[in-house]
């Protein structure tokens, strides 16, 4: 396997697990990002995994999302 595809793997359950637990939370894209301090546009490309977030932006999200970073980058459960 690529590293390539790796990365698209991993980026595609960081977007599916960031939008999990932003709706679990009941939290609109826009407050998601005033709560942690980053661009709407910016939770928006993580969400539709648009580019390759840095590392301290993913912190910021989990923190923000009260997870850890291993919870956005597993693969998403779907129950």
């Amino acid at each position: 396997m690529s590293n390539q595809l790796v990365v698209e793997g991993i980026m595609c359950n960081i977007s599916e697990n960031v939008r999990k637990f932003r709706e679990k939370l009941g939290l609109t894209q826009q407050q998601l990002a005033e709560k942690i301090g980053v661009s709407y546009p910016r939770i928006s490309e993580i969400e539709n995994s648009k580019g390759e977030p840095k590392i301290t932006t993913i912190e910021k999200v989990a923190r923000g999302l009260g997870v850890s970073v291993m919870d956005l980058i597993r693969p998403s459960r779907k129950n």
